[in-house]
């Protein structure tokens, strides 16, 4: 709920006898019982009691932003006529104190553009109006709900540099950042990075000063993304490895090649970025055991997955011939894009040390495999 001390007040003082009191306070009990499917039902009693009935004014103005953020999240459509009522009266002057005309407006077309998540005009107008809004409003829980939403709708329509806009802006308070729920922090570190990547400069058009923007731009969400990744630890044996993880670092290793592939310096990038665990904790008889490779290849088609750049890390064994077995998928970016590549081919790789690796040491082995735009 967003309606502030002060709004509350201005309600409680209303004439009893008006329908939409009544209606309010029913609302508001049932906020207190966490009962939201009342709360809703009540909400909008309330608004359309007030909007039938009370002249503009600053608790119609207080109920309309109160039922369409309520709501905007969960049933954009139903939304869009309150809210279109907060930002009509936020023109006369009503309710600015409580949400200003700007965020009214940010809501408004967030709710419509989520109404019809196929119309691309709709979530760029959303944009422009998310970029009136003040930094503060921006971190209301629906408002930073509705952030991450926008995110994923322009990167559908490969509008990148507003989504980069958007991510890079919400961590740019690391502080507040840290304290939001895992999952809001991870999506968001791993939209940036979607955002980024959609960018990447064509070797035949682009100047080296845009090699090093590109740079420094992955380099960013990178870091945001291996600071998450540290919160975890390596798992004791390979059954109980963490799937978080393993995307994570997914995430981190397709961000490290895109730098590298680009003109990046990597011990600059390891003193950015920093280190962050590894899957499972390997064996001390293990440690420093390297895989050497002498037929390393994976045949396909890029315009056959349709997608040109990703990630698979996966997991396999080896025999004493230095044959690959039981290929395993652990991460995969973008999902379900190159499974079967990697499927089909690692069984054809082969390692020309495997029997100088310890029986123990040749099970549960990782290998990260990047897809770019040459195949």
């Amino acid at each position: 709920m967003m309606i502030s001390v002060v709004a509350s007040l201005a309600l409680t003082l209303a004439a009893p006898q008006e329908g939409w009191v009544a209606s309010y306070q029913a609302y508001d009990a049932a906020m207190a019982a966490n009962d939201r499917e009342a709360a809703e039902l009540h909400a909008r009693e309330a608004w359309e009691a007030a909007s039938q009935t009370l002249p503009p004014s600053e608790n119609r103005a207080l109920l309309a932003q109160n039922y369409g953020d309520l709501i905007v999240v969960s049933n954009p459509a139903a939304a869009v006529a309150p809210l279109e009522d907060a930002v009509e009266l936020a023109g006369l002057g009503y309710g600015t104190a409580n949400l200003s005309a700007e965020l009214s407006q940010y809501l408004l077309d967030s709710a419509r553009s989520l109404a019809e998540p196929d119309n691309s005009h709709l979530a760029r107008t959303a944009f422009k109006s998310w970029q009136s809004v003040s930094q503060e409003e921006l971190w209301f829980p629906n408002t930073l709900s509705l952030q991450r939403t926008l995110i994923k709708q322009l990167l559908r329509r490969r509008d990148s540099a507003e989504a980069q806009q958007i991510a890079a802006s919400l961590t740019s308070d690391r502080t507040r950042f840290d304290s939001l729920p895992f999952d809001y922090r991870r999506d968001v570190a791993f939209l940036w990075t979607t955002a980024v990547s959609q960018r990447v400069p064509s070797d035949r058009v682009d100047s080296l000063v845009s090699y090093q923007s590109f740079r420094e731009a992955i380099i960013e969400p990178a870091m945001l993304t291996a600071s998450i990744a540290r919160e975890f630890r390596p798992a004791p044996t390979f059954d109980q490895l963490s799937q978080q993880l393993a995307d994570i670092r997914a995430w981190i290793y397709i961000s490290r090649t895109l730098y590298d592939t680009h003109g990046g310096d990597l011990d600059e990038w390891q003193e950015r970025v920093g280190s962050y665990p590894r899957l499972v904790e390997v064996p001390r008889e293990c440690r420093g055991v390297r895989v050497e490779w002498t037929r390393r290849n994976l045949n396909y088609d890029p315009k056959g997955v349709g997608y040109w750049n990703g990630v698979v890390t996966a997991a396999y064994d080896l025999d004493d011939d230095g044959k690959v077995s039981n290929p395993r998928i652990i991460a995969e970016i973008p999902a379900t894009r190159f499974s079967g590549v990697v499927e089909r081919g690692l069984p054809k790789w082969r390692s020309g040390n495997a029997d100088q690796i310890p029986e123990r040491c040749r099970k549960d082995l990782f290998v990260d495999i990047l897809f770019t735009v040459d195949g």
